[in-house]
């Protein structure tokens, strides 16, 4: 496959949007959206110590503020289970109705994954294809580094850095399927890597999804809600997690 200059720049195009919607500054980037799930996760964990830790009442029990501590898990709850809800949001990535989520991104990126060419990405990421090369030039500068007691140590330019090269073309090979010792130029990161997330994303939310359909998002009948899984109506801190670390 020939690499022309419009595909690189497709993919240049392609990735900073990606890139945007992975981890850009926007309120509704994945990645904000995971840094407050996560935060979220946290303050939960540190409030269910405090009440293990509370002083035990008459009954066995905990005093605590039960109203206040049931409007507290059952908004945390919802908040969690909405936000997962969102970030497998099937909505499309770009038009009037677009909305950010990470199944949409990797529908994308496996729609486009023939873009993504071992030299279209060092091309686009501005690293130099042949590490030897930039290894010969490492040799160089070691070379010219004054010697003497009085030498001070120097810190190696990035631009110098052939080990990183090494490391792409190590993950590329493994993203593209093919043996390492067997690199080309042509060599395409396979949709597989995409589709295998997006079905992995999809299992670990379906009871949760499914339950924000029926239950939050919408009131569902008791004729629609006949036919769910009785599973789905019990949503425990275990499921929100699992689907919180495949996320």
């Amino acid at each position: 496959m020939t690499i022309d200059s419009r595909t690189n720049s497709e993919l240049a195009v392609k990735r900073q949007r990606w890139l945007e919607i992975l981890g850009g500054q926007d309120h509704h980037s994945i990645g904000r959206q995971l840094a407050q799930i996560g935060w979220d996760e946290a303050s939960f964990a540190v409030i269910n110590e405090a009440r293990r830790l509370a002083t035990a009442d008459s009954r066995g029990g905990v005093q605590v503020n039960s109203l206040l501590h049931e409007l507290l898990d059952r908004g945390f709850f919802t908040s969690q289970m909405l936000a997962i809800r969102r970030l497998n949001d099937k909505s499309p990535l770009e038009g009037k109705k677009a909305a950010w989520s990470m199944t949409r991104l990797l529908d994308d990126m496996a729609e486009h994954h023939k873009l993504l060419t071992r030299k279209a990405i060092f091309e686009v990421e501005g690293l130099e294809y042949d590490h030897k090369l930039v290894e010969s030039k490492w040799n160089e500068w070691c070379k010219s580094a004054p010697t003497g007691p009085r030498a001070l140590a120097r810190a190696v330019p990035p631009w110098l850095n052939f080990a990183l090269i090494i490391a792409r073309h190590r993950d590329l090979s493994f993203l593209a399927g093919i043996k390492s010792t067997d690199i080309r130029p042509d060599d395409i990161v396979k949709a597989d890597v995409f589709n295998n997330l997006r079905k992995k994303v999809d299992v670990s939310c379906e009871r949760v999804v499914e339950h924000v359909n029926k239950f939050l998002a919408h009131a569902a009948s008791p004729q629609d809600r006949a036919t769910i899984d009785p599973e789905v109506s019990g949503i425990t801190l275990n499921l929100l997690r699992e689907a919180q670390k495949s996320l």
